[in-house]
């Protein structure tokens, strides 16, 4: 019967798995010695998140997107007509909302090109639609007394996110 020894090929193989797999658990969350040289070890791409997301999403609420284990370079929203979402950055640059509102019935794309605190340079993609308006309640509100010809009135109203009906372009 002829012997083979594996006990140092089975620890080098160990270790040859445990150098790849040592970025994979620093990067899923896990814990990663520290390099020897004391270099940067996060430097995994950075998790963005985009709220909301899916189908028939609810209506009337800003584009909220968000990046753990790095900052967000830039983010572009663009409704299906090509309207843009203007929006800001947290001062951190974690994060970025849009300036307005969702709307009834309509697509959204984004990007968000992001740096990871290592320097990784990524990109995420998104894409979401809002649910159709309802209903559309006509509200009526008069004075309980006739005002003067003239009389200079001021409303505020909260409606962005409000269906206002099929925009129609002027000829």
């Amino acid at each position: 019967m002829q012997r083979i020894r594996v006990p140092v090929l089975a620890r080098s193989g160990l270790r040859a798995a445990g150098a790849l797999l040592t970025p994979l658990a620093a990067c899923s969350g896990g814990t990663a010695p520290p390099p020897a040289d004391g270099g940067v070890t996060d430097d995994c791409p950075a998790v963005v998140s985009v709220t909301p997301e899916g189908r028939r999403v609810t209506v009337g609420e800003p584009v909220e997107v968000t990046a753990e284990r790095g900052s967000l370079t830039s983010v572009t929203a663009t409704d299906a007509e090509g309207g843009r979402l203007d929006g800001r950055f947290s001062a951190d640059r974690t994060s970025w909302i849009s300036n307005r509102k969702t709307v009834p019935g309509a697509a959204y794309r984004g990007t968000a090109a992001t740096r990871s605190k290592g320097g990784t340079i990524g990109t995420r993609r998104a894409s979401f639609t809002t649910a159709d308006a309802d209903k559309v309640d006509k509200v009526d509100w008069r004075p309980r007394t006739h005002w003067k010809p003239g009389t200079g009135v001021t409303l505020k109203a909260e409606l962005n996110g409000t269906d206002s009906g099929h925009a129609h372009a002027a000829p």
